[in-house]
């Protein structure tokens, strides 16, 4: 199964748009700071209008807020998305494996152990990986992963759809986001469907 993940989306439309364009997962902003950062009120007013996609809130870095979520809607159905700290090998508490989608850095030497990483998937955690560049290196490494693991993303925003082509195993599903956005943060739908179509393409 090949799956398209969108992250940081602002508003319904386009995140109705992503489920009629038939992706699997649509993302949203939760890290407190960032520009993009949704009010409640916000993803409340979404899930009830959004039919189709897994709804994903991402609070990158802020795992206190990521914590204070699953405590106070630990059954609202929503994954919970997380920087994850590669040094540290620490995960937030009480929270299932199965909810949380994991960002995770893939340099070229170092970052997290390809068997740590490999069983974190196998315990239903969803992996998305953000290859450090486009080496020989890097590229062996994604490859060997994709080959033992179905619950890994490629994250393309840097250069991991520059990867696509080169890798010979092929990824769970990729992620993308401001590919095609504009600058209010919007989706140009003819540009977004268009880069869709070549993922699918690819995966």
């Amino acid at each position: 199964m090949s799956v398209i993940k969108i992250n940081h989306l602002t508003n319904l439309q386009d995140a109705r748009y992503c489920a009629a364009m038939n992706l699997d997962y649509v993302g949203f902003c939760m890290e407190r700071g960032h520009v993009r950062k949704m009010a409640e009120e916000t993803i409340a007013e979404i899930a009830e209008w959004l039919s189709g996609p897994q709804v994903v809130l991402d609070f990158g870095a802020d795992v206190e807020g990521l914590q204070d979520w699953h405590t106070r809607y630990p059954g609202d159905g929503r994954l919970l998305q997380m920087n994850y700290d590669a040094a540290a090998h620490t995960l937030p508490a009480g929270i299932p494996l199965a909810r949380l989608i994991l960002t995770v850095a893939v340099p070229e030497k170092g970052g997290l152990p390809d068997e740590a990483l490999l069983a974190l998937g196998s315990q239903g955690a969803l992996l998305e990986l953000v290859p450090a560049g486009r080496s020989k290196a890097i590229i062996t490494r994604l490859n060997a992963l994709f080959a033992q693991s179905h619950h890994l993303l490629l994250n393309l925003d840097a250069t991991g759809a520059r990867l696509l082509p080169e890798l010979t195993a092929r990824p769970y599903g990729v992620a993308f986001r401001d590919i095609a956005s504009t600058g209010a943060y919007e989706l140009d739908y003819d540009k977004t469907e268009a880069v869709i179509e070549a993922f699918r393409g690819y995966v």
